[in-house]
């Protein structure tokens, strides 16, 4: 087990890969995907070259799905949102953009946590 201060998701990460505990390149999923599973996962193992990768969806599938986008960024001229699922290693960095609803919903409100458990059943 690592220990971080608690202080947000990039602040911890980065507090977990400066404890000599953890080497890179490692595999980071935030704790609020509930869609996620196997073999996204290992998709996106196999999509990993090198470096660092931010995995990211379109903000339109988020829109679509009625699920939040708090942060968002231009990618090769479409709007994305990361997804929390991201290979991080020494290096340079690469995002791999996924139109696929198991890495877009992530649960930061109840609404979110709603279009979840619809998408469950």
């Amino acid at each position: 087990m690592v220990e971080t201060p608690g202080e947000g998701y990039v602040a911890d990460l980065t507090a977990a890969l400066e404890d000599d505990r953890v080497d890179e390149p490692v595999l980071t999923v935030a704790a609020d995907l509930p869609l996620l599973d196997g073999a996204v996962v290992d998709s996106v193992l196999d999509d990993y070259e090198g470096g660092s990768l931010t995995v990211a969806t379109p903000t339109l599938l988020k829109r679509t799905l009625g699920v939040s986008a708090d942060t968002r960024f231009d990618h090769e001229a479409e709007e994305v949102a990361p997804t929390g699922v991201n290979v991080v290693g020494d290096g340079p960095d690469r995002t791999v953009v996924r139109d696929d609803a198991r890495l877009a919903v992530n649960v930061n409100r109840r609404e979110d946590a709603e279009v979840a458990e619809r998408l469950l059943v």
